[in-house]
């Protein structure tokens, strides 16, 4: 028989306005959720094989496509999606776009096929950008039917650009720009950064907190009144 091989590859995304992994980039983008112009201390760089730029502008190209009246209409009409379909895409905000986004590009760039599985997290939904498709009218003007197929279609033309595999020292050039951000401004020790990179137990102990990294996150959003009566 044939022995089955099953290997994975993790990929890290960020804004093409800000492509600080990418190539040491700076800048300012509307991925809002995300840092910019700095490495997050909680970040494994060492696992990472990949990193996948998203712009910023079709993240909030494809949130409008999604949830305006003239954009669903497309998608149920034209397109052939279901009601409860379209519906349910306003639980995804840009963040989450975003992600969604780099896996396409991943899926590209790496040739998967319907035997490929990809993995990603949906971090917000569109509930906490409502002022944004607002301001996004104001600039942009009143949603129509022609901006919606050409969102589509761009949102179909996604391509691999921007996009860079991770070789063992490109891991470490990313991981070494937490120095400048942790250590120089926030405190943090040289001992714990070199921790992070080179012992394998630095990640695994802290997945270990991961229940009661839960309860307090339950205990602050019934604090803060966040997705009240929705999930607790």
């Amino acid at each position: 028989t044939n022995k089955q091989i099953h290997t994975s590859v993790t990929c890290c995304g960020e804004a093409a306005q800000c492509p600080t992994m990418y190539n040491n980039g700076y800048g300012d983008h509307m991925i809002e959720g995300i840092g910019d112009r700095f490495v997050p201390w909680i970040f494994n760089a060492r696992s990472q094989d990949a990193v996948a730029c998203v712009d910023d502008t079709l993240c909030k190209r494809i949130l409008r496509l999604f949830n305006e009246s003239e954009g669903k209409k497309f998608l149920k009409e034209k397109l052939g999606f279901s009601d409860e379909y379209v519906n349910s895409l306003s639980q995804i905000g840009i963040s989450s776009i975003a992600n969604m986004i780099g896996c396409i590009k991943m899926a590209k760039h790496y040739d998967c096929d319907e035997n490929d599985v990809l993995v990603s997290v949906a971090t917000d939904s569109c509930e906490m950008y409502m002022s944004r498709l607002k301001e996004m009218d104001a600039k942009f003007g009143k949603y129509n039917p022609l901006q919606a197929a050409l969102d589509f279609e761009n949102f179909q033309g996604i391509k691999t650009d921007m996009m860079r595999e991770l070789s063992y020292t490109d891991r470490k050039q990313i991981h070494h720009l937490k120095y400048f951000t942790w250590v120089e401004q926030q405190g943090k020790t040289v001992e714990d950064l070199d921790a992070q990179f080179y012992e394998r137990k630095y990640w695994e102990e802290i997945a270990n907190y991961q229940a009661e990294l839960d309860e307090r996150i339950v205990l602050f959003n019934k604090q803060a009144g966040v997705l009240k009566n929705k999930y607790h």
